[in-house]
């Protein structure tokens, strides 16, 4: 504790004195150089001038005493770049700068008159030779010209190396893109132009940008600088576009019909389906060389259909089976203006708007609406040529509401669950602020960065916990009130609505040093340390604690528990340009890294716990089914409690901390020709903390039906703590190419994921009582052994182009469990003894023998290997074919009527999501959803 206290008193000594980091900074590039003359001699006090050629932006640098300059915090985008010095010829080179690029270059002045000018074109290292930090840009190209289905930008993310779908259910905007062997929802975090816009609750961002409206984006992972927080495995930075000197505007429109769809695997007919989609942008100069705006707006609106297809031995197919319409209707908009109010000091302000609707007919479904309003603006102060400081505001507005239309209670059966879920209604209006600081600082042959992060962010959560009552049962027989195996075990039921407000601050402070220690050798040193006010929810808890109503609870948690300060973050690694030429550079680093607090525990814990949660598994009532009245005794919630305890807690625990990683990483990147790269990287991973629920009021052993529980005034006291950890090791491999017309782009990645326990986020545990390191260890639910992606944009005659998209995925394994509560402790996702934890989707032999034995004993038919190996995996193929008609001059200089069509999963491979693992059921390793069919595409895009 000594050490950790130095280390936060050093950081905050660093940023009292004004030395404070911005996520902002993340969103711009660097150039950095080193000059010298026609022998190698360095050359100090060369004037370097840095233009924006878009804009007419330009900054200035000089060469210090090794030759050595650098510019931080660039706008991406094409640069000009001018060498001068008294006595050698001026050089002048062109360039691209990408969003989180460092880029370095070298140059040569020869000797002669600065009138006379050396012009080069394109002179960055292919490869990065300063940074140990794994990443890949998504560019502007790509972004306009390969077939996005939905539009969902961030999905070409799962083109680089260690990304792919998500599988895991914690998607509300379709299939998310998870990186590095986790799920969504706290692993990797997505800034927009500086802004963390990642959903508490759910991880993905809550604002959908018009892909129209991005420039480029890139993705960190598994290794980056202490400047990046609140992320484990990767982060995605995301640069919206900005105004030019130049009028430029596009307009775009998108249409899909089902009498060009495929018909998909389990539907009978082929459903109804139209989607169109409008977008515009314009954007051009306020003031040329100083000002610009960008503007864009889209809108979405689509019908579709949910098909239920549970298989003719399911009890409650004949009930549910059947195409249910819905529909996602999105208008998306965001405008930009950027302003050089002189040559020291920019501004920008940026501000984005969603408005999402996503109703259905069908009443088990979950409806969703979200609205969301982010304003962020950014200040940057070149102090001098070796320091800058950039300043950061942002403020978010949001609203998400998830509900289902039906009223009725839920009945949770082997086979199938109907009903409102336990937790819907719920609504999460969210205000979150955010100010932060970067300073840089360039004293040769350092490059620094310090500073601070800092979120206030408040959260209300309306909910109705188990409003409507849950009915558990073990058995698909209809209730029969003479035979006791066909009634529920139990039965939940809440007292009604409850708002609650959870208010938390975010700490981040940081310090990096990228340290040329040699001309061919940079070390990357970093250190991060990073708090939440609020984690452990601790005066709730202290409330609850002191109530005479929770008499008990402090036997259960602590008051005072203190918080989590234990995050002191140090990141190491190293970049060799092993040959000096930038062709060839070996890689590595190893970092600690905090993950983002799901706050979900928190806010729910305070609805759960404030109100009456009442548990009812006393047969000699639940025979009274579905009768509530009865089944409580006659008696209010409240008075229930009161004389039969059983009243539910949630709570988050004393053991909850911030989820941490730790990354290793080695490898290297190596140009093959001036127009192709290989990059190969090993990763090996430890998630340590992760947050998982656990019942505290368990019996030391045996079922609760003959062992009471400790503290019977309580029913199940679900805590959350940090008890988990996974791990994953994988190999990463990118290769680059562009040779004349077409550019091509292969990534693949092996890789496994194993963990320890339950997985991250899980509520409950299927090993109760053995909470921290437990024997629960197998394949993670996030694995993934292969990935594999291919893409290419080939420019053919006649202004034609075709551009494609080759995916290939295996599966997430499945977990499979009983359905039933197998020892007694209330939870029905139990497996039997010897049945590892997410055994579906891979061949094993004594798996196999215990599934058939268990579903022998509950009278239901063996499976083959066949079934127990089926997976989720992909195989897609998209293609666009696009011409491109040219307007210019008449209709501007760059006017352009580009029409394309677009074939998704072009050949119409069936990709099936996983099957059902609840053995007891008569669905159990039967497939009964396929993800979509071949669609297809037209559309038209005009831009001046």
């Amino acid at each position: 504790m000594v050490f950790v206290r130095n280390i936060c008193l050093l950081l905050l000594l660093l940023a009292n004195l004004g030395i404070f980091p911005a996520t902002a900074s993340a969103q711009t590039a660097e150039l950095r150089g080193a000059i010298s003359d026609d022998s190698g001699a360095i050359l100090p006090g060369v004037t370097v001038t840095i233009r924006q050629t878009d804009t007419g932006i330009e900054r200035s640098a000089v060469t210090d005493d090794r030759g050595l300059f650098r510019a931080p915090a660039l706008q991406p985008g094409p640069y000009r770049i001018t060498s001068e010095l008294m006595g050698f010829k001026t050089d002048a080179r062109t360039l691209r700068l990408t969003v989180g690029d460092v880029s370095e270059v070298r140059i040569t002045l020869p000797v002669g008159q600065m009138s006379e000018t050396i012009q080069v074109i394109g002179t960055a290292a292919a490869v990065d030779t300063t940074k140990a930090d794994l990443s890949g840009v998504v560019s502007e190209k790509q972004l306009a010209d390969l077939p996005v289905l939905n539009r969902g930008f961030v999905g070409l993310a799962q083109l680089l190396p260690g990304g792919g779908p998500s599988r895991a259910g914690d998607a509300r905007f379709g299939i998310q893109t998870a990186f590095g062997g986790t799920n969504v929802r706290s692993m990797y975090t997505m800034q927009i132009d500086g802004s963390d816009l990642d959903h508490p609750i759910y991880g993905l961002a809550v604002v959908n940008v018009n892909q129209d409206a991005v420039q480029e984006f890139r993705v960190l992972r598994n290794q980056y600088d202490a400047e990046y927080s609140r992320a484990g495995t990767a982060v995605v930075n995301v640069l919206t576009r900005s105004g030019t000197n130049d009028w430029h505007g596009m307009g775009s429109y998108y249409g899909r019909d089902a009498k060009l769809n495929a018909q998909n695997a389990f539907a009978t007919t082929k459903p109804p389906f139209d989607s169109t989609r409008v977008s515009g942008t314009f954007g051009g100069p306020v003031l040329e060389n100083r000002a610009h705006f960008f503007g864009a707006v889209e809108r979405l609106r689509q019908n579709s259909v949910q098909i239920i297809a549970l298989p003719a031995a399911n009890p409650f197919a004949s009930a549910w089976n059947g195409v249910y319409g819905n529909a996602n209707n999105e208008t998306t908009g965001d405008g930009k203006v950027d302003y050089q109010v002189n040559p020291n000091h920019a501004v920008n302000v940026r501000y984005l708007y969603d408005n999402l609707k996503q109703p259905s007919d069908y009443v088990l479904a979950e409806q969703y609406i979200n609205k969301a309003h982010d304003v962020a603006g950014t200040w940057n102060w070149n102090i001098s040529s070796s320091k800058l400081n950039t300043v950061y505001a942002g403020y978010l507005d949001q609203d998400t509401l998830r509900f289902q239309s039906t009223p009725d209670a839920q009945v949770v059966r082997p086979s199938f669950t109907s009903g409102r879920s336990p937790n819907l209604p719920q609504g999460f209006p969210r205000k979150r602020w955010r100010l932060n600081e970067t300073f840089f600082w360039a004293p040769a042959p350092h490059a620094l960065k310090f500073g601070t992060r800092f979120a206030h962010e408040i959260l209300n959560y309306d909910a109705d916990y188990y409003g409507s009552g849950v009915w558990e049962f073990n058995t698909d027989r209809p209730f029969n009130a003479v035979d006791p195996a066909t009634w529920p075990f139990r039965y939940t039921t809440g007292s009604g609505p409850q708002s609650k407000l959870y208010e938390n601050n975010e700490w981040g402070f940081f310090a990096q040093d990228d340290w040329r220690v040699a001309a061919r050798l940079t070390l990357n040193l970093g250190l991060r340390y990073d708090f939440d006010s609020n984690l452990r929810s601790n005066d709730f808890i202290a409330q609850l604690v002191a109530d005479p109503a929770f008499a008990g609870l402090s036997n259960l948690v602590k008051s005072p528990r203190g918080n989590d300060y234990a995050h002191v973050q140090p990141r190491l690694g190293f970049a060799w340009d092993t040959l000096g030429t930038g062709r060839f550079v070996v890689r590595g680093g190893w970092g600690v890294y905090a993950v983002r607090n799901r706050p979900w525990f928190n806010i729910r814990g305070q609805v759960v716990s404030s109100q009456f949660t009442a548990e009812v598994t006393n047969p000699a009532l639940l025979g009274a089914y579905p009768d509530r009245t009865a089944v409580l005794g006659g008696k209010s919630i409240s008075d229930y409690i009161k004389t039969a305890g059983g009243r539910a807690l949630y709570l988050p625990g004393d053991d909850l901390d911030l989820p941490t990683v730790q990354n290793v990483t080695l490898g290297f990147a190596k140009t093959l020709t001036a127009n192709t790269t290989i990059e190969v990287d090993g990763i090996h991973q430890k998630q340590s903390h992760l947050q998982t629920g656990h019942d505290a009021n368990l019996p030391a052993r045996g079922p609760l039906a003959t062992n009471p529980r400790p503290y019977p005034q309580f029913g199940t006291v679900t805590l959350i703590d940090g008890t988990t950890s996974s791990w994953y090791d994988a190999l990463q491999t990118s290769f680059k190419s562009r040779y004349r017309s077409a550019t091509f782009q292969v990534s693949y990645t092996l890789a496994k994921s194993i963990s320890d326990g339950t997985n991250d986020n899980a509520n409950t545990s299927t090993d109760p009582w053995h909470t921290f390191g437990n024997d629960d260890r197998g394949l993670d639910e996030n694995d993934r052994r292969h990935a594999l992606s291919w893409t290419s944009i080939m420019q053919l005659p006649y202004d034609i182009q075709v551009s494609a998209i080759v995916s290939l995925h295996t599966g997430n394994p499945w977990d499979i469990t009983a359905g039933q509560d197998l020892n007694g402790d209330g939870i029905n996702s139990d497996r039997p003894a010897g049945l590892v934890k997410d055994a579906g989707g891979w061949a094993n032999d004594t798996n196999l023998a215990i599934i058939n034995a268990f579903r022998a004993s509950r009278g239901r038919a063996p499976i083959a290997m066949d079934l127990l190996t089926q997976g989720s995996g992909d195989q897609l193929v998209d293609v666009r074919l696009m011409k491109a008609i040219r307007l210019a001059p008449r209709w501007g200089a760059h006017a352009q009527l580009d029409l394309f069509f677009e074939g998704y999963n072009l050949f119409n491979h069936v990709n099936y999501e996983n099957p059902s693992g609840n053995m007891s059921s008569a669905s159990f390793a039967v497939r009964t959803v396929a993800r979509d069919p071949r669609q297809l595409q037209w559309g038209a895009r005009f831009r001046f």
